[in-house]
């Protein structure tokens, strides 16, 4: 996540990292849209002063985990029953 505060009213801002549209963007608490801009860099509708959060949700991360957690127990009930055996 990235926190900073904004302090003039500008209506749109270019953010210094790779646009990707996995990233989501909130002023005050409240959601604005993001976009591409500048030939790859993340902009963001600026609708207020205040604090600006961006946070990038790492697509398929929750199947990932998912699947590890399943495939952990999975192989330690095959370790448990051929010890066992």
């Amino acid at each position: 996540m990235i926190s900073f505060d904004k302090k003039t009213e500008d209506t749109n801002l270019a953010i210094s990292v790779p646009y990707d549209s996995a990233w989501t963007a909130e002023i005050n608490g409240k959601p604005v849209q993001t976009y591409k801009t500048l030939g790859g860099l993340l902009g963001i509708r600026v609708i207020e002063k205040g604090k600006v959060n961006l946070k990038y949700n790492v697509p398929g991360l929750r199947v990932s985990i998912i699947i590890s957690t399943i495939s952990v127990i999975l192989l330690c009930l095959c370790w448990v029953l051929k010890r066992n055996s």
